[in-house]
């Protein structure tokens, strides 16, 4: 398996200038030829071997830099790297299935003091009290436009709605058709050791967030977590016939989904790079014939990781519509 400082060896002379990050490399780019501006992290204790040019801005990992450089696809890259292209190992045992609910949407009541309370919390999140949870969704890849479209909000403090409480953070809305169906809190500065990360507001009820994105879709792609189907939707779902969803990282299938995912020729589930992540597509794989598993390129987290790091949601899901010559 070809490394990344090997790879850029060859088309440019790197030294090592830094211990910061694991290692840090620095030569003229390959690009532009910016002298001195083009920066290698072949080593990060974090996440994957990456590049950056502080000039002209190309940033990416091996397969990104042999796709920019030479022109080759995704498969090319990743067999010219002799890296896995997200096919899965055979398992030994079929999984069992998620679990299906049937659990019904929340109480009209609920509705309307949880839509009330989100409406609130889109305006903060466009104020000024909103604008460093507005930054940390934009450094993970949203633009303004898909935000404001997923109506996500911002909950400066924790509050009482009705008889229980939304936390702090950023507020998802979860919708099917004309109801909302949960709010969910990612506690961007949370803290793990005293809380988890996601925190929904209690009477809510996960059945499929993103459903709308499935109208007129062929292959519906179903991820873990919301941010990971809105950015995926944002970046392939306009261009390819796709339509992005999420499940909130639960191992069950709600029954009002089920006609949302129905007219889907292919489902492709794509969970974390991470055991959990893993049994949860595994699972789903055995829903039914039409579900494929599909795989975040080796060596990233999950979608947002990927792309933050210079991927292309586009070209990734290109290629695994390709795998199954579904047409774009």
């Amino acid at each position: 398996m070809t490394d990344l400082l090997t790879l850029l060896g060859a088309d440019t002379h790197l030294k090592r200038r830094a211990s910061t990050d694991g290692g840090e490399w620095a030569g003229a780019c390959p690009f532009c030829g910016g002298e001195d501006r083009f920066r290698v992290w072949p080593n990060p204790p974090r996440g994957k071997a990456h590049y950056w040019c502080r000039q002209c801005g190309k940033r990416g990992d091996a397969i990104q830099y042999l796709r920019d450089r030479h022109g080759l696809s995704f498969a090319e890259a990743c067999e010219r790297l002799g890296k896995q292209t997200g096919q899965r190992k055979p398992e030994t045992k079929a999984p069992a299935p998620p679990a299906r609910t049937s659990k019904p949407a929340p109480p009209a009541d609920w509705q309307r003091r949880a839509g009330a309370v989100l409406n609130e919390c889109v305006g903060i999140l466009f104020g000024p009290r909103g604008a460093e949870a507005l930054e940390y969704l934009r450094c993970r890849g949203l633009t303004e436009a898909t935000i404001w479209r997923a109506r996500l909000g911002y909950n400066p403090g924790r509050r009482r709605v009705g008889n229980v409480w939304l936390e702090q953070g950023i507020v998802i809305p979860w919708r099917m058709g004309p109801d909302l169906w949960a709010l969910n809190v990612r506690r961007w500065n949370h803290k793990p050791l005293t809380k988890p990360k996601y925190l929904a507001l209690p009477g809510s009820v996960k059945a499929l967030y993103g459903a709308s994105h499935l109208s007129g879709a062929s292959v519906a792609f179903v991820c873990e977590g919301e941010f990971d189907a809105l950015l995926l939707q944002q970046e392939a779902g306009h261009k390819l016939p796709i339509g992005a969803v999420a499940v909130g990282g639960t191992a069950g299938i709600h029954d009002d989904a089920i006609p949302y995912l129905l007219p889907c020729r292919r489902i492709l589930v794509c969970g974390d790079n991470d055991e959990p992540g893993e049994a949860f597509a595994r699972r789903w794989a055995g829903l039914s014939e039409r579900v494929r598993v599909v795989k975040v390129p080796e060596g990233y987290h999950d979608l947002t990781d990927f792309y933050q790091k210079g991927g292309r949601l586009r070209d990734w899901a290109e290629f695994n519509l390709a795998r199954l010559e579904v047409k774009a």
